[in-house]
Protein backbone atom coordinates (compact mmCIF):
# COMPACT_ATOMS: atom_id res chain seq x y z
CA UNK A 1 0.00 0.00 0.00
CA UNK A 2 0.87 3.97 -0.72
CA UNK A 3 0.43 7.09 0.28
CA UNK A 4 -3.29 8.24 2.32
CA UNK A 5 -3.92 4.32 1.73
CA UNK A 6 -1.53 2.73 4.06
CA UNK A 7 -1.89 5.77 6.22
CA UNK A 8 -5.56 4.24 7.08
CA UNK A 9 -4.02 2.00 8.69
CA UNK A 10 -3.45 4.23 11.13
CA UNK A 11 -6.37 6.42 11.46
CA UNK A 12 -4.87 8.86 14.06
CA UNK A 13 -1.92 9.57 11.64
CA UNK A 14 -4.50 10.15 8.92
CA UNK A 15 -6.35 12.55 10.91
CA UNK A 16 -3.76 14.51 12.38
CA UNK A 17 -2.18 14.77 8.28
CA UNK A 18 -5.44 15.92 6.98
CA UNK A 19 -5.85 18.70 10.04
CA UNK A 20 -2.68 19.54 9.64
CA UNK A 21 -2.65 20.40 6.14
CA UNK A 22 -5.72 21.15 4.78
CA UNK A 23 -7.61 22.01 8.16
CA UNK A 24 -10.91 23.29 7.75
CA UNK A 25 -11.23 21.67 4.43
CA UNK A 26 -10.46 18.73 5.46
CA UNK A 27 -12.87 18.04 7.82
CA UNK A 28 -16.05 18.88 5.84
CA UNK A 29 -14.85 17.59 2.55
CA UNK A 30 -13.18 14.72 4.04
CA UNK A 31 -13.54 13.30 7.22
CA UNK A 32 -17.20 14.81 7.97
CA UNK A 33 -18.26 12.44 4.74
CA UNK A 34 -16.16 9.73 6.17
CA UNK A 35 -18.24 9.95 9.50
CA UNK A 36 -21.37 9.58 7.85
CA UNK A 37 -20.34 6.82 6.01
CA UNK A 38 -19.18 4.69 9.02
CA UNK A 39 -22.50 5.58 10.53
CA UNK A 40 -24.29 4.71 7.48
CA UNK A 41 -22.63 1.29 7.07
CA UNK A 42 -23.14 0.26 10.67
CA UNK A 43 -27.27 1.29 10.27
CA UNK A 44 -27.11 -1.23 7.53
CA UNK A 45 -25.63 -3.62 9.43
CA UNK A 46 -27.66 -3.70 12.05
CA UNK A 47 -30.73 -4.04 9.02
CA UNK A 48 -29.07 -7.14 7.94
CA UNK A 49 -29.20 -8.58 11.50
CA UNK A 50 -32.96 -7.82 11.20
CA UNK A 51 -33.27 -9.11 7.70
CA UNK A 52 -31.65 -12.27 8.81
CA UNK A 53 -32.49 -13.12 12.70
CA UNK A 54 -29.12 -15.21 14.03
CA UNK A 55 -29.05 -17.61 16.91
CA UNK A 56 -25.84 -18.94 17.56
CA UNK A 57 -26.01 -22.59 18.05
CA UNK A 58 -26.15 -23.79 22.06
CA UNK A 59 -23.42 -26.07 21.60
CA UNK A 60 -21.20 -24.14 20.06
CA UNK A 61 -21.09 -26.15 16.70
CA UNK A 62 -20.29 -24.84 13.22
CA UNK A 63 -22.72 -25.92 10.77
CA UNK A 64 -20.11 -27.80 8.38
CA UNK A 65 -22.83 -26.35 5.14
CA UNK A 66 -23.29 -22.91 6.20
CA UNK A 67 -19.59 -22.58 7.09
CA UNK A 68 -19.11 -23.21 3.18
CA UNK A 69 -21.75 -20.04 2.64
CA UNK A 70 -19.42 -17.80 5.36
CA UNK A 71 -16.18 -18.81 3.93
CA UNK A 72 -17.56 -17.53 -0.07
CA UNK A 73 -18.74 -14.35 1.42
CA UNK A 74 -15.05 -14.21 3.33
CA UNK A 75 -13.73 -14.80 -0.31
CA UNK A 76 -15.23 -12.81 -2.40
CA UNK A 77 -15.70 -9.67 0.02
CA UNK A 78 -11.93 -9.96 0.17
CA UNK A 79 -11.17 -9.96 -3.56
CA UNK A 80 -13.24 -6.75 -3.73
CA UNK A 81 -11.96 -4.83 -1.10
CA UNK A 82 -8.39 -5.62 -2.88
CA UNK A 83 -9.76 -4.17 -5.96
CA UNK A 84 -11.06 -1.26 -4.32
CA UNK A 85 -7.83 -0.47 -2.35
CA UNK A 86 -5.57 -0.93 -5.42
CA UNK A 87 -7.62 1.32 -7.60
CA UNK A 88 -7.29 3.83 -5.37
CA UNK A 89 -3.36 2.65 -4.49
CA UNK A 90 -3.38 3.52 -8.46
CA UNK A 91 -4.67 7.14 -8.49
CA UNK A 92 -2.29 7.92 -5.33
CA UNK A 93 1.19 6.73 -7.87
CA UNK A 94 -0.04 8.77 -10.69
CA UNK A 95 -0.73 11.74 -8.52
CA UNK A 96 1.34 14.96 -8.27
CA UNK A 97 1.54 15.74 -4.43
CA UNK A 98 -0.07 19.35 -4.40
CA UNK A 99 -3.00 20.20 -1.97
CA UNK A 100 -5.80 19.49 -4.19
CA UNK A 101 -4.76 15.87 -5.31
CA UNK A 102 -4.10 15.28 -1.82
CA UNK A 103 -7.12 15.75 -0.85
CA UNK A 104 -9.12 14.53 -3.40
CA UNK A 105 -7.06 10.88 -3.21
CA UNK A 106 -7.52 10.91 1.33
CA UNK A 107 -11.46 11.63 0.13
CA UNK A 108 -11.30 8.79 -2.17
CA UNK A 109 -9.56 6.33 0.27
CA UNK A 110 -11.75 7.04 2.54
CA UNK A 111 -14.63 6.73 0.31
CA UNK A 112 -13.56 3.04 -0.88
CA UNK A 113 -12.56 1.70 3.18
CA UNK A 114 -16.06 3.20 4.69
CA UNK A 115 -18.52 3.01 1.73
CA UNK A 116 -17.70 0.88 -1.16
CA UNK A 117 -15.90 -2.08 1.06
CA UNK A 118 -18.73 -2.46 3.30
CA UNK A 119 -21.11 -2.14 0.62
CA UNK A 120 -19.59 -4.84 -1.54
CA UNK A 121 -19.56 -7.50 1.82
CA UNK A 122 -23.43 -6.45 2.13
CA UNK A 123 -24.35 -7.35 -0.98
CA UNK A 124 -22.04 -11.08 -0.48
CA UNK A 125 -24.17 -11.08 2.54
CA UNK A 126 -27.52 -10.64 1.28
CA UNK A 127 -26.71 -13.02 -1.26
CA UNK A 128 -26.21 -15.84 1.01
CA UNK A 129 -29.26 -14.57 3.00
CA UNK A 130 -26.26 -13.88 5.90
CA UNK A 131 -26.77 -11.37 9.07
CA UNK A 132 -23.86 -9.69 10.53
CA UNK A 133 -24.32 -11.05 13.58
CA UNK A 134 -23.50 -14.25 11.82
CA UNK A 135 -20.61 -13.81 10.18
CA UNK A 136 -19.50 -12.12 13.07
CA UNK A 137 -20.38 -15.33 14.90
CA UNK A 138 -18.67 -17.65 12.21
CA UNK A 139 -15.41 -15.27 12.46
CA UNK A 140 -15.16 -15.63 16.13
CA UNK A 141 -15.54 -19.23 16.20
CA UNK A 142 -13.20 -19.89 13.29
CA UNK A 143 -10.25 -17.40 15.03
CA UNK A 144 -11.12 -19.12 18.48
CA UNK A 145 -10.55 -22.54 17.26
CA UNK A 146 -7.68 -22.15 15.41
CA UNK A 147 -5.83 -20.30 18.53
CA UNK A 148 -6.75 -22.61 20.92
CA UNK A 149 -5.66 -25.42 18.95
CA UNK A 150 -2.11 -23.64 17.70
CA UNK A 151 -1.84 -23.36 21.70
CA UNK A 152 -2.15 -27.13 22.00
CA UNK A 153 0.33 -28.01 18.88
CA UNK A 154 2.48 -29.26 21.05
CA UNK A 155 0.24 -32.49 21.70
CA UNK A 156 1.34 -34.59 19.37
CA UNK A 157 -1.84 -34.29 17.05
CA UNK A 158 -1.64 -33.55 13.59
CA UNK A 159 -4.52 -31.46 13.56
CA UNK A 160 -3.30 -28.90 16.62
CA UNK A 161 -0.44 -28.71 14.34
CA UNK A 162 -2.21 -27.99 10.81
CA UNK A 163 -4.15 -25.25 13.08
CA UNK A 164 -0.80 -23.46 13.73
CA UNK A 165 0.45 -23.90 10.10
CA UNK A 166 -3.12 -22.31 9.06
CA UNK A 167 -2.89 -19.59 11.23
CA UNK A 168 1.02 -18.75 10.71
CA UNK A 169 -0.20 -18.95 6.71
CA UNK A 170 -3.32 -16.47 6.82
CA UNK A 171 -1.13 -13.95 9.50
CA UNK A 172 2.18 -13.94 6.71
CA UNK A 173 -0.17 -13.85 3.78
CA UNK A 174 -1.64 -10.48 4.92
CA UNK A 175 1.78 -9.32 5.99
CA UNK A 176 3.53 -10.33 2.31
CA UNK A 177 0.88 -9.39 0.45
CA UNK A 178 -0.22 -6.11 2.00
CA UNK A 179 3.29 -5.08 3.69
CA UNK A 180 1.46 -4.99 6.80
CA UNK A 181 3.67 -6.55 9.88
CA UNK A 182 1.04 -8.19 12.56
CA UNK A 183 0.97 -6.73 15.62
CA UNK A 184 1.81 -8.73 18.27
CA UNK A 185 0.38 -7.28 21.15
CA UNK A 186 -2.82 -6.70 18.95
CA UNK A 187 -2.42 -10.53 18.28
CA UNK A 188 -3.09 -11.15 22.06
CA UNK A 189 -5.40 -8.64 22.87
CA UNK A 190 -6.99 -10.90 20.42
CA UNK A 191 -6.56 -13.72 22.02
CA UNK A 192 -8.04 -12.33 25.04
CA UNK A 193 -11.35 -10.94 23.26
CA UNK A 194 -11.69 -14.57 22.18
CA UNK A 195 -11.12 -15.90 25.74
CA UNK A 196 -13.73 -13.39 27.18
CA UNK A 197 -16.84 -14.57 24.50
CA UNK A 198 -17.10 -17.82 26.71
CA UNK A 199 -17.41 -20.09 23.89
CA UNK A 200 -16.66 -23.63 23.51
CA UNK A 201 -12.98 -25.33 21.61
CA UNK A 202 -14.51 -28.02 20.26
CA UNK A 203 -12.40 -31.12 18.44
CA UNK A 204 -15.29 -31.19 16.11
CA UNK A 205 -15.16 -27.39 14.98
CA UNK A 206 -11.28 -27.81 13.78
CA UNK A 207 -12.47 -31.03 11.98
CA UNK A 208 -15.01 -28.58 10.02
CA UNK A 209 -12.39 -25.98 9.85
CA UNK A 210 -9.28 -28.64 8.50
CA UNK A 211 -12.35 -29.60 5.54
CA UNK A 212 -12.22 -26.36 4.15
CA UNK A 213 -8.00 -25.60 5.10
CA UNK A 214 -7.69 -24.35 1.85
CA UNK A 215 -10.44 -22.00 1.47
CA UNK A 216 -9.03 -20.52 4.89
CA UNK A 217 -6.03 -18.67 3.44
CA UNK A 218 -7.73 -17.77 0.20
CA UNK A 219 -7.17 -14.83 -0.88
CA UNK A 220 -3.87 -15.12 1.41
CA UNK A 221 -4.40 -11.41 2.99
CA UNK A 222 -7.89 -12.70 4.23
CA UNK A 223 -6.80 -12.07 8.08
CA UNK A 224 -7.29 -8.12 7.05
CA UNK A 225 -10.84 -8.80 6.62
CA UNK A 226 -10.99 -10.80 9.70
CA UNK A 227 -10.11 -8.75 11.97
CA UNK A 228 -11.86 -5.97 10.22
CA UNK A 229 -15.25 -7.70 10.55
CA UNK A 230 -14.78 -8.14 14.76
CA UNK A 231 -14.08 -4.86 14.97
CA UNK A 232 -17.75 -3.56 14.34
CA UNK A 233 -19.66 -2.91 17.13
CA UNK A 234 -23.31 -2.54 16.02
CA UNK A 235 -23.56 -6.55 15.19
CA UNK A 236 -22.22 -7.58 18.62
CA UNK A 237 -24.35 -9.63 20.64
CA UNK A 238 -23.75 -11.39 24.01
CA UNK A 239 -22.66 -14.66 23.36
CA UNK A 240 -24.98 -17.46 23.83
Amino acid sequence: MNGPVKLLIGCGVLLLFGVLTLGGVFYFKVLKPATAMVAASHEAYAQSNQAFAFTPPADSQIPRERFADFLAVRSATAAQAKGIVEAVNQADNTSQADFKQVRTIVSSAFTSIFHEIPKAHLENLYQYEMSMAEYQWFTTMMLLTLHQAADQKQANNADYADADRILDAMIDGLEKEENIQADPEGQQDLKRHLANQKLKFLDENLSTLLHYKDALTSPSYVYGLDMSALAIPVAREEPQ
